[in-house]
């Protein structure tokens, strides 16, 4: 019997005791006396607790009334007991460092003090842009040998245009004429001594002559005319220079790199200007009247000889680099002079 006795004492010791009927056993497994309910720790001073019959959130955190549960922070950090979340879920600041991420590879940076120009293009330090090279002046008049071309001359010339008609009041077989020499009547297509009226463009003149090769009598239209009948050059005119309305007319507005011919002494009566890195052949070349010339200006860097007949034979005079002659000598070889007797020019360094 005290066998028996003792035994039942043994099995009834409070470690090998189960659970009280009606007892909460905690989800940890923690042991709990008989009638007691778990509570929840007291808030951090300073942090909110919970208000009475709000339910902590199953990650334990706290959280204020209606507020969405927060995605838990990065790994290797726990948020401490009674700390904070912020509604947008980040961490507090005072433990996180933002970081910037870096920016996107967009191609070669750019260097501190390199300037960036207006159209977004990168340069490299100490580069400026540089502006265009200004397109090289033309030297001279225009002086190619051009003729004419047929085409619908019922209308206005452009700047450049000069319209010729066979007819007055600009009717009858036509011409359109830019900035050039022509020499003879078939370079105009119209016929000799038929030309009867003329339109000229706004940026060029037309100096007419009575005879081929830039002879005899002239006159000159000047930009803009619309001349119906030409008085005394209807059906007279037999050449035509078409020079550029920009340039004076007397040839007195000469270009380093330029030469200027006159028919008479002292820079006076018809004359032409022409580039000094040509030579001239004959008077249809150099636009002048053969065995007209009296004096010349030679504005360049190039050494001028003068010869008294085409295709530079038999030489007479030299003008050296920026230099004239305001009136050629009348006599000197075979008597004749150079006065009135030149025929072409050659232009040499």
């Amino acid at each position: 019997m005290l066998l028996l006795l003792a035994a039942a004492v043994v099995g009834a010791s409070p470690a090998s005791a189960g659970p009280k009927l009606g007892a909460k056993v905690p989800k940890d497994a923690g042991a709990v006396e008989p009638g007691v309910t778990p509570t929840t720790p007291p808030p951090a001073p300073g942090s909110k607790g919970p208000r009475p019959g709000v339910k902590a959130p199953k990650d334990a955190g706290a959280s204020n009334p209606g507020a969405t549960p927060t995605s838990p922070g990065p790994a290797g950090q726990g948020v401490k007991p009674g700390a904070d979340i912020p509604k947008d879920g980040g961490m507090l600041e005072h433990l996180v460092t933002p970081i910037t991420p870096p920016a996107a590879s967009a191609g070669p940076g750019i260097k501190p003090g390199v300037n960036i120009p207006k159209d977004g293009g990168v340069m490299h330090p100490g580069v400026r842009p540089t502006t265009p090279s200004p397109t090289p002046e033309v030297k001279g008049w225009p002086h190619s040998i051009l003729s004419g071309s047929s085409t619908n001359c019922a209308r206005n010339p452009l700047p450049h245009e000069v319209l010729v008609y066979r007819d007055k009041n600009f009717a009858g077989s036509c011409a359109v004429l830019v900035p050039g020499f022509y020499p003879y009547a078939g370079n105009f297509l119209v016929g000799n001594d038929a030309i009867s009226s003329v339109k000229v463009g706004s940026e060029v003149r037309a100096r007419v002559f009575k005879d081929p090769v830039f002879a005899g009598d002239w006159n000159a239209y000047a930009p803009g005319t619309a001349a119906a009948e030409l008085g005394g050059f209807n059906d007279r005119i037999s050449s035509i220079r078409v020079e550029p309305a920009k340039r004076s007319q007397l040839c007195d507005d000469l270009r380093e790199g330029e030469i200027a011919l006159f028919e008479n002494p002292r820079g006076q009566g018809d004359c032409v200007v022409l580039p000094s890195d040509e030579s001239y052949a004959n008077a249809e070349s150099m636009g002048i009247e053969n065995d007209s010339i009296s004096s010349m200006r030679n504005n360049s860097a190039r050494r001028l000889t003068a010869y008294w007949h085409p295709s530079f034979s038999q030489g007479g005079i030299e003008l050296p680099p920026h230099t004239l002659v305001d009136s050629l000598p009348g006599d000197g070889f075979l008597t004749e002079g150079l006065n009135d007797n030149i025929s072409s020019i050659k232009m040499a360094n």
